[in-house]
């Protein structure tokens, strides 16, 4: 039996219009994007052994000579894949949709879109393993503005997952994409409108409590996160445990954009074969060193 391919998926590609990210303290540091690539790296070797990390990116960024720590990362790491798209609306945020691209392929039976610019938490943490072994089929955390309240945004782009195989939507990623509204929410749109249909039974929805205004949504299975029945012990060892109260330390909220370049040499603490690539990488390369602070 061949072993589940579990996805956490990102993406990265050039816009010429700049969203006003109020919650963002990092969107007009120089490129932004790759801030935090050696972390996720680390990332996912901790908490995620298991996972494939999928970066779908357009060809300008994929030209970028800092996205150059990704691909020689991707040579020395068959964990880390890279999906070149062809982005021919440089204008509209539907390229950000490019993170649901591997529920519409039938080998992933696990996918996780998050955000190049955060890291995971230990509530992220709860939901996914909890998600995982239930029998629910999509799931989204809601931490923080928009998601706040469930008549704005229903379901975070970056911050959700799915099991692609128990989900029959009978539509393309053409049509996924196919949606009319502002250019900025278009992702988020297209989850709304093809997902947010699903039963009560199948949809898990977890705010947690990061602001006063959160509130469940009672039209689907909705909970705290403290209040899901799972203990982390069960999920992760000690070295793990220690790594996911180092991610919450630097985090407020779970989906926000960090810069966690001054953290590097806590990251590479934790880390054994992720942090190997990362030093290889950085002895190789002066201007990926130099980015990240080495």
């Amino acid at each position: 039996m061949s072993e589940e391919r579990k996805i956490l998926s990102y993406c990265l590609f050039q816009t010429s219009k700049k969203e006003n990210r109020r919650w963002d303290l990092y969107q007009d540091v120089a490129n932004r994007y790759f801030v935090n690539l050696p972390s996720l790296l680390v990332m996912r070797e901790v908490l995620f052994p298991k996972y494939k990390m999928v970066f779908h990116v357009d060809d300008v960024n994929y030209a970028n000579p800092l996205f150059d720590f990704i691909k020689l990362a991707s040579n020395k790491d068959d964990c880390i894949e890279i999906n070149v798209v062809e982005n021919s609306r440089e204008n509209d945020f539907s390229a950000a949709s490019w993170r649901m691209l591997p529920f519409f392929d039938d080998k992933t039976d696990l996918l996780y879109c998050r955000d190049i610019d955060s890291l995971t938490t230990s509530n992220e943490f709860k939901t996914m393993m909890f998600f995982e072994g239930s029998d629910y089929k999509m799931y989204t955390n809601r931490s923080h503005a928009p998601g706040h309240k469930t008549d704005r945004i229903k379901i975070l782009a970056g911050l959700c997952g799915f099991k692609p195989k128990e989900i029959q939507l009978g539509i393309s990623y053409e049509e996924f994409v196919d949606v009319e509204c502002s250019i900025w929410i278009t992702d988020q749109r297209s989850l709304e409108k093809f997902f947010y249909v699903m039963d009560k039974d199948d949809f898990l929805d977890v705010p947690t409590r990061n602001l006063k205004v959160l509130e469940l949504n009672h039209e689907k299975s909705s909970y705290w996160v403290d209040d899901l029945p799972i203990n982390l012990n069960d999920h992760i060892n000690s070295q793990g445990l220690k790594f996911i109260k180092f991610l919450d330390s630097l985090t407020t909220w779970e989906g926000e954009p960090l810069d966690v370049r001054p953290h590097l040499t806590t990251f590479l603490s934790y880390g054994d074969k992720s942090s190997r690539i990362i030093k290889e990488i950085f002895d190789g390369d002066k201007r990926i060193r130099e980015f990240y602070g080495k």
